[in-house]
């Protein structure tokens, strides 16, 4: 009888921690999708700002879009705080593991895009297309693309 209730113990801790890991991995691919979410609304102000400098927009809205690129940007490195959601766990993940370990590098790369990120909204209030074009592919370049070589994974 005792030989039985070990068992049956040992088969309820197995089936709670086989429970607790699917929950847990339900949990990082949460993350990671609203990780991923985030980064596409920011990608939506990119595409609004494309649109005025292109002509097929309004300056109202592409102020709009340069201003929440800079409101959310400081959020960038909240998204990057939890270990084991890069794509060497999470299937889905673009994230390159090394992120979690460099933080700190991550948080300068965010001040140099915030400071590309104000030149971009004064440009936009400014109204000129052309100018507008060439700071936002600055703001690219130097930018995004600064984190995204490092701690990104190609598509």
């Amino acid at each position: 009888m005792q030989g039985f209730r070990l068992g049956a113990l040992a088969l309820g801790a197995a089936v709670m921690l086989a429970a607790a890991g699917a929950s847990y991995a339900q949990d990082k691919a949460a993350l990671v999708k609203a990780r991923q979410d985030f980064m596409e609304h920011q990608q939506d102000d990119v595409n609004v700002i494309g649109k005025f400098f292109k002509g097929s927009g309004d300056q109202a809205s592409a102020v709009a879009a340069a201003s929440d690129l800079l409101a959310v940007a400081p959020k960038i490195p909240d998204q990057f705080t939890i270990p084991g959601t890069g794509m060497d766990a999470v299937p889905k993940s673009k994230t390159k593991p090394e992120i979690f370990q460099h933080l700190d590098k991550v948080k300068a790369l965010v001040a140099n895009l915030q400071t590309l990120e104000q030149k971009l909204l004064e440009t936009v209030k400014a109204g000129d297309p052309a100018a507008v074009r060439a700071q936002l592919v600055a703001t690219y370049r130097e930018g995004c693309t600064a984190c995204h070589t490092d701690y990104r994974a190609a598509d």
